[in-house]
């Protein structure tokens, strides 16, 4: 894999230790690193050479990827049409994990979208309500405004 200018320069001061022109100290404060982190790079370098400088996670998909608005309908629709009755650790079990999602997605996306579980707890179930007895109290004084 090719180095981006930041490794680059990063590859010039962990080559500028080796050589000794730079102490690990100096190296340390130039890259925001310990001195015992210069010291990982190097051993890493010496056994792999300039992908040491790489990242391991460069080049791959990020795992914080934004669910897709049609796979997100998906979810929703299915749940709310075929399986209103299940938990949402019942419905994960049995449909959910098909979309290639984790659980917890699958619930912010639920709570993104105002749908509670029906095994959700009396509290969650309250404090709920009243968010929406205040919405639609503020809807009407919106809409009064206007007209």
């Amino acid at each position: 894999m090719e180095l981006n200018k930041s490794n680059q320069e990063r590859l010039e001061i962990i080559l500028s230790v080796i050589n000794k022109k730079l102490t690990q100290k100096e190296a340390a404060l130039k890259l925001g690193l310990s001195e015992r982190q210069i010291r990982r790079i190097i051993k890493k370098y010496n056994d792999e050479g300039e992908n040491a400088i790489i990242h391991k996670n460069t080049g791959k998909p990020s795992h914080n990827a934004k669910i897709p608005v049609n796979i997100e309908e998906e979810i929703i629709n299915t749940y709310l049409q075929e399986f209103s009755d299940y938990g949402f650790t019942h419905f994960y079990e049995e449909y959910g994990y098909k979309f290639g999602i984790s659980y917890s997605a699958m619930v912010n996306l639920f709570k993104d979208n105002e749908i509670i579980s029906p095994l959700a707890q009396r509290k969650t179930v309250k404090v709920y309500n009243q968010n929406m007895k205040k919405a639609i109290i503020e809807k009407s004084r919106v809409h009064a405004k206007i007209n």
